[in-house]
């Protein structure tokens, strides 16, 4: 076996065992504990790059699976039904709505731009939380803060957190 033809079966086994435990609603939970299979239900940004990674596997390897595509498809539904509101603003770790976080709004509009066959109106939805994030995190001189809570926001200017994620998310919806 080649060295390729041996990677390319790690990552569909990798994917395989992401997909399955998937929940039935779409979402998946954070993590699982191998050894008493307790798994840790914090849902939030990290929806957005399973999806992601999934759909670059998929891509990537130029693979047809249906399994694989039902899972995007539930996966695309609960990250944009459930995890943002129709303004565009995401809920920190759903359903909790604070702190809004910057990296929960970016990785919502790259992962709209990239599996926008998967989800009607996915360039509408992520110009809308391209414009919340712009309309109530970005500060006057144009960089984006990390997080903005009910009553106060935190304007702490983080390079990678904050403005790369911002960055690359804006660069893919011009891209369009």
């Amino acid at each position: 076996m080649s060295n390729d033809a041996a990677l390319k079966d790690k990552a569909i086994l990798a994917v395989n065992w992401v997909i399955s435990k998937q929940k039935e609603d779409g979402r998946w939970n954070y993590s699982k504990d191998i050894i008493n299979g307790i798994e840790r239900k914090q849902i939030d940004f990290h929806q957005g790059y399973i999806l992601e990674s999934i759909y670059e596997i998929k891509t990537l390897l130029n693979l047809e699976d249906k399994k694989w595509e039902d899972s995007l498809k539930r996966g695309m539904i609960f990250y944009f039904e459930k995890q943002f509101m129709k303004d565009g603003r995401s809920y920190w770790r759903y359903p909790k709505r604070y702190p809004v976080e910057i990296h929960n709004q970016s990785q919502g509009i790259i992962t709209l731009m990239k599996l926008k066959e998967y989800f009607p109106n996915a360039i509408q939805f992520a110009q809308r939380i391209a414009q919340w994030t712009i309309d109530n995190m970005q500060a006057e001189d144009g960089y984006f803060f990390y997080q903005n809570f009910r009553y106060y926001k935190n304007k702490i200017s983080y390079m990678r957190w904050s403005n790369a994620w911002m960055f690359v998310a804006l660069s893919f919806l011009v891209s369009e």
